[in-house]
């Protein structure tokens, strides 16, 4: 129905990495600056874009040893329309424009460690750093990047993340470190260079947790809280109501979301541990295995039903810690990658149970 890396280790790489191939791409655990062995970065960028081709297109044989490096601690990657690639480098706070060859087309500087970006359409992207409190929007023209607009935000050390929202023209930003997200009312003028403040309304959404990923899906906005162990499901009207939210909660912590709206009904998968208490019985942790768990929001007559429709246990198959999940409904399947695994699982979601049809 429904649808610690081992240095100079390609297969280490590959646990982080695969992530960022699945098309939202991942936000890394640890010290948002660079790593010391600028080697291995290189050779991390070398199989985020071999990942890229090969989870396109199955059947393709990509060599390492011909892909361009990109280096920096690349964490972001989507397709482009005319087969180019844009690439979010966290370490050297760059952003790139490739080719469908991988050839760099274009570079330009971002807010100092980014993390995370949003779209507004295939021409904007916004940019905002874990190390600083501005936001860049860029324009990404032909073969070329420029910065089109910036903001600063007034009391914030650092952004997260953040989720653009077209129907409002709002941009909706994670504070890294204050346990908010920020609601941005813009007034860009698309069409040139100076047209006037970007941000014209401001509302701070407080949270119990810091946030660490946003979604918009479908007339939906979701809120993961790391810490907090929920996740947010804010109706859009066309700003976040967040007292007609519902939340989605589990007892551990969530470390990837996805989600599609197909009619009345939102499809959430998740990434996150078992669903039950530690246990410290023995002197170590237990309970501590890896789970799928495919969520439905049904809206009927305005009210909100969660229900979990299904789980799978990851750690069985082999995946430690899901970092990034892509879900496609048409499909019936979702694609996770591990932070602590050199894999990537294709979940297959058509029938009763879910079950893996591939490891990658």
């Amino acid at each position: 129905m429904w649808g610690s890396l081992a240095s100079g280790s390609r297969a280490g790489a590959v646990s982080v990495l695969a992530a960022l191939a699945l098309g939202g791409g991942f936000i890394g655990c640890g010290s948002p600056g660079p790593a010391s062995d600028e080697s291995v970065r290189a050779d991390m960028a070398e199989v985020l874009l071999a990942l890229e081709a090969r989870l396109t297109d199955p059947s393709a044989e990509v060599s390492l040893d011909t892909v361009p490096p990109f280096g920096g601690d690349p964490v972001r990657i989507r397709r482009l329309s005319g087969g180019r690639f844009l690439v979010l480098l966290r370490g050297s706070s760059q952003l790139v424009l490739a080719d469908s060859s991988w050839n760099e087309l274009s570079r330009a500087a971002t807010p100092p460690s980014p993390a995370g970006w949003a779209f507004a359409g295939e021409e904007h992207v916004f940019v905002g750093g874990r190390r600083s409190a501005s936001v860049a929007l860029f324009r990404i023209s032909g073969d070329s990047l420029s910065v089109f607009a910036r903001t600063d935000l007034e009391d914030v050390t650092g952004v997260r993340t953040l989720a653009y929202l077209p129907s409002a023209q709002a941009l909706v930003v994670a504070d890294d470190f204050d346990s908010r997200v920020l609601y941005l009312t813009l007034k860009p003028d698309w069409n040139t260079r100076d047209g006037g403040p970007l941000v014209v309304g401001r509302e701070d959404i407080p949270l119990e947790s810091p946030a660490l990923h946003l979604q918009v899906a479908g007339s939906s906005l979701l809120i993961s809280e790391l810490i907090g162990h929920r996740v947010h499901v804010v109706p859009l009207d066309p700003g976040p109501d967040m007292e007609r939210a519902v939340q989605l909660r589990l007892d551990g912590p969530i470390w990837a979301i996805d989600s599609r709206a197909s009619g009345d009904t939102l499809w959430i998968a998740a990434g996150g541990a078992e669903d039950r208490p530690l246990d410290r019985g023995s002197g170590e942790f237990g309970y501590v295995d890896s789970f799928l768990y495919m969520y439905t929001v049904v809206d009927s007559a305005g009210e909100a039903t969660p229900r979990l429709a299904a789980s799978l246990n990851l750690s069985e198959h082999g995946l430690v810690t899901p970092k990034a999940i892509r879900y496609e409904p048409a499909k019936r399947t979702a694609w996770i990658s591990g932070f602590g695994s050199g894999v990537v699982l294709e979940i297959d979601l058509s029938g009763e149970s879910p079950r893996v049809h591939r490891t990658i």
